[in-house]
C-alpha cells in the first residue's frame, strides 16, 4: 500500500522495529547518560525500503498553563519530564531511505552507522560484533 497524493514526496513508511538502550559517554567532570530509542520504518510499497530515526529522553521542565488560578497564574508547579528528542541528524542517516534484504539486515545497518557517529563523537569505537551479510 502507498499514500498517492501530489504533496506526498516519498514512500509510506510503517514502524516495525523499536530498539531501546543506554548509552554513557565519560568524560572528565562526570558521565552523559542517554536512553535511546531506535525506530525502524519499512516501506510499505517496496518491503526491501527502511528509513529509521533515532531518539534520546531529555529532562525539560514543563509549565501548565491550564487551570489558572483566580490571578490567572497557572494553579499547578512546573513538573520535570522526560521528553524524547531526534538524536544526531548531522550525525546519522536516519531520514535517508536505503536498501536492505530484511529487518534485520536493515537493523544492522543502522548500528554499522551509529558505531560510525559514536565514534566520531566520543573517539571510541563500539565494537559492534555484526554477523556476515546474507
Amino acid at each position: 500500500m502507498n499514500i498517492i497524493h501530489k504533496l506526498i514526496t516519498s514512500p509510506t513508511f510503517e514502524l516495525v522495529k523499536t530498539i531501546e538502550f543506554d548509552l554513557e559517554f565519560p568524560n572528565p567532570n562526570d558521565s552523559d547518560i542517554f536512553s535511546l530509542r531506535v525506530e525502524l520504518f519499512q516501506s510499505m510499497s517496496d518491503p526491501g525500503v527502511f528509513r529509521y530515526k533515532i531518539w534520546r529522553t531529555e529532562m525539560f521542565c514543563i509549565q501548565s498553563k491550564f487551570p489558572k488560578d483566580e490571578h490567572d497564574l497557572p494553579k499547578h508547579e512546573p513538573s520535570n519530564e522526560n521528553i524524547l528528542v531526534e538524536f544526531g541528524i548531522k550525525h546519522f542517516q536516519s531520514n535517508e531511505m536505503f536498501k536492505a534484504k530484511s529487518i534485520e539486515l536493515a537493523i544492522m545497518k543502522i548500528f554499522q552507522d551509529f558505531d560510525k557517529a559514536i565514534e566520531h563523537i566520543s573517539g571510541q569505537n563500539l565494537r559492534i560484533k555484526m554477523p556476515k551479510n546474507e
